[in-house]
């Protein structure tokens, strides 16, 4: 049954891969990843804005052997969401019995919020697997006392954080219940084992500056002692209708039913409702806000309560696989919609919650809606050009790195007033000796707009924001300055 199970997770999540378009964070570490590669010094690149570079990396090596940057790295993280899929089948196996791990299994696979992030370039994919095996491990340390589990969890615990900080989460959640189980000796282990993995990073300088970057999106020590309730509530909600909405009600609600009736009839089972209830805890008091992308890695325990209130309220097989099929069914067609169509998937569930996702991956400068369409442009108009973006980072900056690093015909640069200094005093036009586009966020020309020109706009689909691709102003009669940019 896992080869069939592990046949449909793969069929679903290779389909349409890049039918969206590139994301801003996604062109980020597909950018990233490439010059850890290609450039000299650039190797721990990412430390500089706080993000551990293991799955930048992967991103990188992919995209150095695959034509296409966006769907190599999507590539990574539908392995990373088959690993979680493994996680949860063995979990469900190893607790209950085979028929909860085959109804949770489905339920990830058919998961439309699941679907979305092991189908994006970015790093939640990879910190639910973390936390899925780190549960799985310390299951089987509990019951067998074995040194060789807690190494196993020291280590997965340590490849989280080396992929995000987010994953010491999972590492506090896990010494704590070692904790209070009074397994010292094994909480050393896994401490030591987690932090051996970290050695390369720790002897990076930029591993510890830019540890305080991550004040961006969690409180700080002195924020929280001073019990920032207003905070905490709006998580707390956040997490409901989150839940409620991208895991498809009827999945939500019968996994609330599955761990009330956990708590009550299962003694034996009781710590995996604490090992759910742990890290969310932690996450809602440390985050500044609960989105959809940094709530899910926390989420997929929900499958094995849901699956369980099935096998526990229904008696025969037949009733248990209706009742299972009845609670896929939301989930499919969402799903559907999501890989056949984006924009229905995003406009359906913008009717119904605010936290749709729509507004960052369809109608804002971070969507990738005309990214690759202006680049094509150039691409089709000449052999030879230059693609010149700010010096910003997302989209479309990082995008156009992403997508022409290796190019042989198209050059990517910066192009901004803050490269020029002084030069430009007096200078009316800007020449290249091989046609140069500027490829812009919005109107966004980076201080140099009297030397660029409009050609071409590429809106998002509601028209907010576009991608434009603009030349250099011609014919000035005086004070033009050539470029002489390498070919």
């Amino acid at each position: 049954m896992i080869y069939f199970i592990s046949a449909c997770f793969f069929f679903i999540r290779l389909i349409n891969l890049n039918k969206l378009p590139i994301f801003n964070d996604e062109a980020i570490y597909l950018d990233w990843g490439q010059r850890a590669f290609l450039l000299p010094d650039n190797f721990y690149f990412s430390l500089s804005d706080g993000k551990p570079p293991l799955l930048i990396w992967l991103f990188g090596l992919v995209a150095l052997v695959f034509p296409d940057p966006l769907w190599a790295g999507r590539a990574i993280s539908v392995l990373t969401g088959f690993l979680s899929l493994l996680a949860i089948y063995f979990i469900a196996k190893t607790l209950f019995n085979r028929s909860v791990a085959i109804i949770s299994s489905l339920q990830y696979i058919f998961s439309p919020l699941l679907n979305f992030f092991d189908r994006q370039a970015l790093m939640e994919s990879a910190i639910t697997a973390v936390g899925l095996w780190s549960i799985f491990f310390y299951l089987k340390l509990d019951k067998t006392n074995r040194p060789g589990w807690a190494v196993c969890l020291g280590l997965v615990l340590g490849l989280g954080l080396f992929v995000k900080t987010s994953a010491a989460i999972f590492l506090l959640a896990i010494l704590l219940a070692l904790l209070m189980t009074k397994k010292f000796n094994f909480l050393l282990i896994v401490l030591a084992a987690s932090q051996f993995i970290l050695i390369p990073l720790y002897s990076q300088p930029n591993f510890w500056s830019g540890l305080t970057s991550n004040n961006r999106y969690s409180l700080t020590i002195k924020e929280i002692v001073t019990l920032p309730l207003a905070i905490w509530g709006h998580n707390i909600l956040s997490f409901l209708e989150i839940a409620f909405w991208h895991l498809t009600p009827l999945v939500f609600l019968t996994a609330i039913g599955g761990i009330i009736l956990t708590t009550k009839t299962r003694q034996r089972n009781i710590g995996l409702v604490y090992l759910f209830l742990i890290p969310l805890v932690f996450f809602s008091l440390v985050a500044r806000d609960v989105n959809p992308r940094y709530l899910t890695p926390f989420l997929p325990l929900l499958f094995l309560f849901s699956s369980t209130f099935v096998f526990w309220i229904f008696s025969t097989k037949l009733q248990r696989s209706t009742a299972a099929i009845i609670v896929l069914i939301p989930g499919i067609f969402i799903l559907f919609l999501q890989v056949v169509s984006p924009l229905s998937y995003f406009s359906l569930l913008d009717c119904f919650t605010k936290q749709s996702q729509k507004f960052q991956y369809v109608n804002s400068w971070t969507s990738g809606y005309g990214v690759f369409e202006a680049i094509q442009y150039i691409s089709d108009k000449h052999q030879k050009a230059l693609a010149g973006v700010r010096l910003d980072a997302g989209n479309p900056e990082n995008a156009v790195f992403a997508y022409l690093q290796s190019s042989k015909n198209i050059a990517p640069m910066y192009f901004d007033q803050k490269l020029f200094g002084n030069r430009l005093e007096g200078v009316d036009c800007l020449e290249t000796k091989i046609p140069f586009y500027f490829i812009s966020r919005d109107r966004q020309l980076a201080g140099l707009d009297k030397y660029l020109i409009e050609e071409k706009l590429f809106y998002k689909p509601e028209k907010e924001s576009y991608v434009g691709v603009f030349r250099l102003k011609k014919d000035c009669q005086n004070n033009t300055l050539i470029l002489n940019f390498q070919d």
